[in-house]
């Protein structure tokens, strides 16, 4: 396993993102045709887990899985920055980081609360 990060708040989506921000990297899946699209990238049911296993390794890495039972889905591959979900460009991690970075700075913008924060 080269990393691995509990699927809580946000959902899938949030949790790749979160992943490719500290290296600026990317990835490209595919959702499930069985679930909801929203459900499948922003739901947030519990016990689960996101991990990443060197492309080498994979198959061994799945079969060890099977051979135990234990459910698993395999995603897509991480990519250097980009973000692509079925076929669709949804921007670069990049762009992503600056939005999460600045989230709460941009609410607070000419609101009261703005001069609360400056003065810390």
């Amino acid at each position: 396993i080269e990393s691995a990060h509990d699927i809580s708040e946000g959902g899938l989506f949030v949790t790749l993102t979160e992943s490719g921000f500290n290296r600026n990297l990317g990835y490209n899946i595919s959702t499930s045709k069985t679930i909801r699209k929203d459900a499948f990238l922003f739901g947030e049911a519990q016990s689960r887990v996101l991990v990443s296993v060197d492309a080498t390794k994979a198959v061994v890495f799945e079969a060890n899985l099977s051979a135990t039972g234990f459910p698993f889905e395999f995603l897509g591959t991480v990519t250097e920055g980009s973000i692509n979900i079925d076929t669709e460009n949804w921007d670069a991690i990049a762009d992503w980081k600056n939005l999460y970075d600045t989230a709460i700075g941009n609410l607070l913008a000419g609101h009261e609360s703005e001069q609360a924060m400056i003065a810390l």
